[in-house]
């Protein structure tokens, strides 16, 4: 370990690179972190010093990688992943969810501040007749929606038993907000719904345009509504095959042997 890869995967390492002995220095970035809420002013200028510094760039979305190759050309993508088996598992329908009315449109995930909170009550409201359920912390006002009947905030769950609640779901939600986090960002929850062979509706975002085929797209509250209706008249089974398959090609496996591939390049060219 005296001279080892050193993986930074914030901004804020930049200011101790200098001090670690190693054999190369890859910057893991992962989010757009100068748009997210917490991280100081001056983050742009670490960041863009950190690239500079870096024997290689990875970054989980084409648009971060575009946006970083200005710092350094060593900047390629690796999107980020899934563990399908897990996802994919066999699993009878979450208990607490059994005896909700059908449908249920779902959300599992972290409701943070790209969740788009009021476009979930505009949903809700307009068909009161689904059911709205969200596994996940809450990190974010969700007055809005507390209220309504036909929501359920169940909060976080063991990540052992999310096949179970994606189970009891008819259709999943990833209703971001349009703005420079998310459009950098790539959901892993697509993934994870894919593994599960949900049938998916997405805010329209960059990353997920490649996933088209199997992932529904809106960018608004009508289009939203659209889509689900869609997705529901279609019905979970006679794509999940088609889907399950598209999150194969998407394992955390695949994934970190790209990024042994790349780090494998350095290395040999260092020497």
């Amino acid at each position: 370990m005296r001279s080892p890869i050193v993986i930074a995967g914030l901004p804020h390492a930049v200011d101790l690179v200098p001090l670690v002995p190693r054999r190369a220095l890859v910057y893991h970035c992962a989010d757009d972190y100068a748009h997210i809420r917490g991280f100081p002013s001056s983050l742009p200028a670490l960041e863009a010093d950190l690239c500079r510094q870096a024997d290689l760039v990875i970054t989980t979305s084409e648009t971060l990688r575009q946006a970083r190759l200005q710092f350094n050309p060593n900047t390629h993508w690796v999107a980020n992943g899934v563990d399908a088996e897990h996802f994919a598992q066999n699993m009878a329908p979450a208990g607490e969810l059994r005896d909700v009315t059908r449908p249920i449109v779902g959300f599992v995930g972290g409701l943070s501040e790209w969740v788009d909170v009021r476009l979930l009550r505009e949903l809700a409201l307009a068909r009161p007749d689904w059911a709205f359920a969200l596994v996940g912390p809450i990190g974010v006002d969700v007055s809005p929606i507390r209220q309504l009947p036909n929501v359920r905030l169940l909060g976080p769950r063991p990540y052992a038993s999310l096949p179970a609640y994606l189970a009891a779901m008819d259709v999943a939600l990833i209703p971001f907000k349009r703005e420079p986090v998310t459009y950098h960002a790539d959901p892993i929850k697509a993934y994870e719904y894919l593994a599960a062979g949900l049938p998916t509706v997405a805010t329209d975002l960059p990353a997920l345009r490649r996933l088209k085929h199997v992932v529904r797209l809106a960018d608004s509250p009508a289009c939203f509504l659209h889509e689900i209706e869609a997705a529901l008249a279609e019905d979970r089974a006679p794509r999940s095959a088609e889907r399950r398959a598209e999150a194969a090609l998407h394992t955390w496996t695949s994934r970190f042997e790209r990024v042994d591939q790349l780090i494998g390049e350095v290395l040999a060219c260092a020497s």
